[in-house]
């Protein structure tokens, strides 16, 4: 027994996201399926959809706007399974009674241990409904697409009520092919399964893709001709790891060797293994800047690839290599440094709300020497990994 509402971003003004319950085993097979609705959350709206005189104030600040999902004030029944599916990374928020003229609240038995023992967070600040009664707020991020499900509702009776609010630092991609497929994702590591048909797993898996979003396709049925198009809400960088040689036979490598160097990605120097000891993989990357997306070549031949995402801003070490990467790319000789004054126009150029005071103050502070020259990547480490103190 489930029920479903999905709320489209072109017609309601909230967030669009998948809300179900469903009963589990243990409810009886009468039992009724709760009603949901979704509105914005706003300061004095009804917290549960069937009784308009129970109004939520002093919603912290962080919570307006957000997606409010409502149950009737009876609460969800024993053994209410409760799934959260949005379109974008959000922040899923709990909001139950903790309690009631200093009593235990109708928690649903989600407190005081169920929700802290599956990975939600506590928050400070609650909005307010009654006199003598407490409300408290859990959280947990869920990326796009992927559902996240509430611990089951163990008694009945619940205060409760869920908010959805987009999570706006949160870096989020996708990759689509020409054909309108999405490919689906999964977090880049160890082990991780390496193809949507193929149980084949990664190892040996470099650090600057671990943690990345893989992006699965078939294992070798894609079809000729394939373009993907990859998309992101800030910078990344793309690697596509493919087959570039096969002991005893014919890499399957789509084309890519010879398309994706000629499109401007760079070779890596290591990659990882899947489990078939005949296998050479390589790994080619390129950066993408925000707001623009990437296109592949499309595919020639039979393929054995797949594709990570990362967030340039993921860590300021990854950042710092960013950096250095579009240092080395200017400097074709490998000199190692560059002028003051190049460097100056440089900041001027990225960073025009930087005063000329300041400006000169930073130049003053990269060039330890005093001979007029910079070494790059010894000033990209004191920037972003010890500070201006360094």
């Amino acid at each position: 027994m489930f029920s479903v509402i999905v709320a489209q971003a072109a017609s309601t003004p909230v967030a669009p996201v998948e809300v179900s319950c469903g009963c589990g085993r243990t409810a009886e097979v009468e039992s009724p399926v709760i009603d949901l609705d979704m509105v914005p959350f706003t300061e004095g709206v009804a917290g549960w959809h069937d009784d308009q005189s129970k109004r939520l104030t002093k919603v912290p600040e962080w919570m307006l706007g957000a997606t409010l999902v409502r149950a009737p004030f009876c609460g969800p029944p024993a053994g209410a399974i409760i799934a959260v599916r949005p379109v974008a990374p959000s922040v899923v928020y709990v909001v139950v009674e903790d309690s009631s003229d200093g009593r235990p609240g109708r928690n649903g038995g989600l407190l005081p241990s169920v929700l802290p023992g599956s990975g939600w967070e506590p928050r400070q600040d609650a909005p307010e409904w009654s006199e003598g009664s407490k409300l408290t707020v859990y959280a947990k991020r869920v990326t796009a697409r992927d559902v996240l499900c509430v611990p089951t509702i163990a008694e009945e009776g619940a205060a409760f009520f869920l908010v959805v609010k987009l999570d706006l630092e949160a870096f989020d991609a996708s990759v689509e092919t020409n054909l309108g497929l999405e490919y689906c994702r999964a977090p880049m590591a160890e082990t991780a399964a390496a193809w949507s048909d193929k149980q084949h797993r990664w190892a040996w898996v470099p650090t600057f893709m671990n943690g990345g979003i893989l992006f699965r396709g078939p294992h070798d049925s894609t079809p000729t001709g394939t373009t993907l198009r990859v998309s992101a809400s800030g910078a990344f960088r793309a690697y596509v790891i493919l087959e570039a040689d096969y002991k005893g036979g014919h890499a399957r490598s789509g084309g890519f060797l010879e398309s994706l160097p000629a499109a401007g990605w760079r070779v890596e120097k290591s990659a990882p293994s899947w489990g078939d000891i005949a296998s050479t993989m390589e790994v080619f990357s390129i950066k993408a800047n925000e707001g623009s997306s990437l296109l592949l070549p499309p595919t020639t031949s039979k393929a054995v690839f797949a594709l990570v995402v990362v967030s340039v801003a993921s860590s300021p070490d990854r950042l710092a290599e960013e950096m250095k990467r579009s240092f080395r790319a200017w400097d074709t000789q490998g000199v190692g440094g560059i002028r003051k004054e190049d460097l100056g126009a440089l900041l001027a150029a990225l960073c025009p709300s930087l005063a000329q005071p300041a400006r000169d103050e930073l130049l003053a502070w990269a060039d330890r020497t005093s001979m007029g020259v910079v070494a790059y990547e010894e000033f990209v480490d004191r920037l972003l990994l010890a500070g201006p103190a360094a």
